[in-house]
C-alpha cells in the first residue's frame, strides 16, 4: 500500500509537485532526495522551480528513519524540524553530526555529494527542507553581508557546513511552511509565492541569529530559570490560561520583564507560544479522532468551535475537519492533499 500525496501541474520552469516513493530520485536543481523507509511507512512532498527545491517529510512511524539528498552542485539548505528529532550529517566526512531538538531550524552551505538526514525514534518526526541554488540565495543579500563572504570561503569545498546555528522554529515560521505546502498557485504565481515565502524565512532566520549573537539580548541564568517556569505553566493550561500579569507574578517578576525575556529566550511571543502548544495539542487530538470538534476546541481554550476553526487554519493552512483525512492515508490510497484544499 502506498500513502497518496497530491500531484500537481506537469514538469515545467515554474514548479512540480509530486510524491516520492520508497526508491524515487526527485529531480531537481542540483539536488534529490531518496528514503529509508517503505513507503507505506512515511509521508513526503517534493516542490521543484529552477531555483528553489522544496521538501517535506513526515514520518508515520515511531522508529528511526532516514532521508538522503545527492547533490550534484553547491545549494543553501534550510532545515526546519517542526516535529520530532534527528541530526543531519555528511555521509562522506567524518563530522560530528547537527542535532536537531524538536522545533529547531538552522541554515547550512551543503556541498557535500550526499547528506543524510536522521530522525530519532519516539516521536513521529515532520521536517521541511529547503534548498536553494547559490544565485537566487546571493541575490538575496547585500555584497558585503557576512553570509556571502562565507559562503564564498566555502567555495569548492564539497563538505556540509553549518551556515547559521540552531534557533527555534517561531510560529510564524511554521505558518508560511505549511502555506507552501498548501500553495494552491499554478504556474509562475505559484513561483513567486514560494520565493516570497523563502525570503521571509531567511529574513526570520538571520534577524533571530543576529538577536542570539547580540550579547546584550542575553537574559540571566536566573531569568532564564524564570521563563521556563513561565513556559511549563502555559503548556499545563491551555484551556483556560492566566493572564500575562498573573503569569508574572507566579514565576516572580513583572509583566514587562516576562514579556521581554520570554521573547529573548524562546524566540516568540507569549501569546505565540500559547497558541503554538494549543495548535499542536488540537493536531494530536483530531488525528486520534476520538473526540468530537467542539469538545477539542474546548479543551484549547476556545468557547466556540468557528473561532477554534479559523485559528486552526491561520495555523496549518486547512481546516481542522480536514485533518482526519491524514488518518485515511495510511489505510487507503487518495488523495489527501486533494481533500486538505
Amino acid at each position: 500500500m502506498s500513502t497518496a500525496m497530491r500531484m500537481g501541474q506537469p514538469v515545467h520552469p515554474a514548479g512540480r509537485k509530486h510524491n516520492l516513493s520508497h526508491a524515487f530520485n526527485g529531480e531537481s536543481a542540483g539536488s534529490t532526495y531518496t528514503a529509508g523507509f517503505a513507503e507505506e511507512q512515511e509521508e513526503r512532498i517534493e516542490v521543484i522551480f529552477n531555483e528553489i527545491h522544496f521538501c517535506y517529510y513526515r514520518s508515520a512511524i515511531l522508529s528511526q528513519g532516514a532521508v538522503c539528498c545527492n547533490l550534484t552542485e553547491q545549494m543553501i539548505s534550510f532545515v526546519f524540524f517542526v516535529a520530532g528529532s534527528g541530526s543531519l550529517i555528511d555521509q562522506h566526512k567524518s563530522q560530528t553530526p547537527v542535532s536537531f531538538k524538536e522545533r529547531q531550524h538552522a541554515l547550512f552551505f551543503a556541498s557535500a555529494p550526499e547528506i543524510r538526514l536522521n530522525t530519532h525514534p519516539g516521536k513521529r518526526a515532520e521536517v521541511f527542507i529547503i534548498n536553494l541554488s547559490i544565485s537566487f540565495f546571493s541575490q538575496l543579500l547585500r555584497a558585503d553581508h557576512p553570509l556571502r563572504s562565507a559562503l564564498k570561503e566555502h567555495a569548492g569545498n564539497r563538505t556540509l557546513k553549518q551556515a547559521v546555528s540552531n534557533s527555534v522554529v517561531t510560529p510564524r515560521m511554521v505558518a508560511l511552511l505549511y502555506s507552501m505546502l498548501q500553495s494552491e498557485h499554478q504556474g509562475e504565481y505559484n513561483q513567486l509565492f514560494f520565493q516570497s515565502r523563502v525570503m521571509e524565512l531567511l529574513i526570520l532566520q538571520l534577524e533571530q541569529s543576529e538577536k542570539d549573537n547580540d550579547p546584550g539580548s542575553s537574559i540571566s541564568s536566573e531569568d532564564k530559570q524564570r521563563m521556563l517556569r513561565a513556559k511549563e505553566l502555559i503548556e499545563s493550561n491551555l484551556s483556560s490560561p492566566c493572564s500575562i500579569i498573573d503569569l508574572a507574578q507566579l514565576v516572580g517578576t513583572n509583566d514587562c520583564y516576562l514579556k521581554k525575556h520570554f521573547k529573548q529566550a524562546f524566540g516568540t511571543t507569549i501569546y505565540g507560544y500559547l497558541q503554538q502548544k494549543r495548535m499542536e495539542k488540537a493536531k494530536a487530538l483530531l488525528l486520534e479522532g476520538t473526540k468530537k470538534m467542539t469538545e477539542i476546541a474546548r479543551s484549547v481554550g476556545y468557547k466556540h468551535a468557528s473561532h477554534f476553526s479559523t485559528a486552526f487554519k491561520k495555523h496549518f493552512g486547512y481546516q481542522p475537519n480536514k485533518i482526519r483525512v491524514l488518518i485515511a492515508s495510511f489505510l487507503f490510497e487518495s488523495d489527501i492533499w486533494s481533500a486538505l484544499i
